[in-house]
């Protein structure tokens, strides 16, 4: 079973969900590029086809052929990206993130591109990150509680102009319409799991990209937000195991 975080997280997102789920098979759980304790690559590689390179390439090294490929957020979508590679994988999103960005955030991506190589763009997000009132706004914005030594690290990584600059980086270079494109050629069986309470990737919005595809679950949990994963590991990894094959 392979994880993949979402933007501007790292593997530690996955801390309650990877014992459970270890229980009955191997959990590869890597820090995406640019994310947590890798190192930065060119912008240009932190584009969706870029980063699903990486995490074949990594597959390729370790010998492992996925039975499940399971995404968080932004991970969802690069999930999704990768499972026509294994088309016997099955495939979980966690609020993935398949929705097109708002017509604002589609105006700014220009600047953004232009910026990011500076550097400028990523020091201004880390020093957001500074605010208690702009972090914490934010973190309530994804409608999940959140523990504290969760809320830590998400502050530590958002903090680092480095881990800044990566999610800039690859909110500037995501191309979640090419993804689209791709969705009703894909054979995989997908479940996605939506949190009703997620205020950054709206269930309704992701239950309309998902009518494209051919096989597909959707789970909504009533209580549960963005960090779905984080708040009711339990639930998330039950969803997870009944797709395990037979032993």
């Amino acid at each position: 079973m392979v994880l993949l975080h979402g933007s501007g997280a790292a593997n530690h997102s996955w801390r309650y969900i990877t014992p459970l789920l270890a229980r009955q098979c191997t959990v590869v759980a890597p820090d995406l590029p640019g994310h947590g304790f890798t190192s930065f690559p060119r912008a240009d590689k932190l584009s969706m086809s870029n980063m699903a390179d990486g995490v074949r390439e990594l597959l390729r090294v370790l010998d492992i052929r996925p039975d499940i490929l399971v995404g968080h957020s932004a991970g969802g979508a690069l999930a999704l990206w990768l499972a026509r590679d294994w088309p016997e994988c099955a495939v979980v999103g966690v609020n993935p993130a398949l929705a097109p960005p708002s017509s604002l955030m589609t105006l700014l991506t220009p600047a953004v591109q232009t910026l990011t190589g500076t550097g400028i763009v990523g020091y201004l997000t880390a020093r957001l990150a500074d605010s208690d009132f702009v972090f914490n706004s934010l973190m309530r914005s994804t409608g999940s509680v959140v523990r504290p030594e969760q809320l830590a690290l998400y502050r530590a990584f958002a903090k680092s102009d480095r881990h800044a600059s990566a999610l800039m980086s690859m909110f500037a270079e995501w191309n979640l319409h090419a993804l689209a494109e791709r969705l009703p050629a894909l054979a995989n069986r997908v479940t996605l799991i939506l949190g009703a309470k997620d205020g950054w990737v709206p269930a309704a919005a992701t239950a309309q990209v998902a009518k494209r595809l051919s096989h597909v679950a959707l789970v909504t949990l009533p209580d549960a937000g963005h960090l779905a994963h984080e708040e009711q590991p339990e639930r998330v990894a039950e969803i997870i195991m009944r797709l395990l094959p037979p032993p």
